[in-house]
């Protein structure tokens, strides 16, 4: 129910800002957008049930959700070093 509500959100904040700005948003970047604010209240979610539980019973699930992050994301999850 949260997604739906969120991905409503986005879309009416999409479309006023395209009217506002007179550029259009591609498909494909508002279902970015989605994707990005969907993975963020997940990590958010699993990040509070972690403080309530400890994080044994979703070690497992964060270590799957990480080996999927890194193959998505190659290059994208490693900090660049300052020299």
């Amino acid at each position: 129910k949260d997604t739906q509500m969120l991905r409503r959100f986005l879309r009416t904040d999409a479309a006023r800002t395209a009217a506002a700005t007179g550029h259009e948003i591609s498909i494909v970047k508002e279902k970015r957008i989605i994707a990005n604010e969907t993975f963020r209240t997940l990590c958010t979610r699993v990040s509070a049930l972690i403080l309530v539980n400890g994080k044994a019973p979703y070690s497992e699930f964060i270590d799957q959700l990480n080996v999927i992050i890194t193959h998505l994301l190659p290059g994208k999850t490693e900090r660049k070093k300052k020299n």
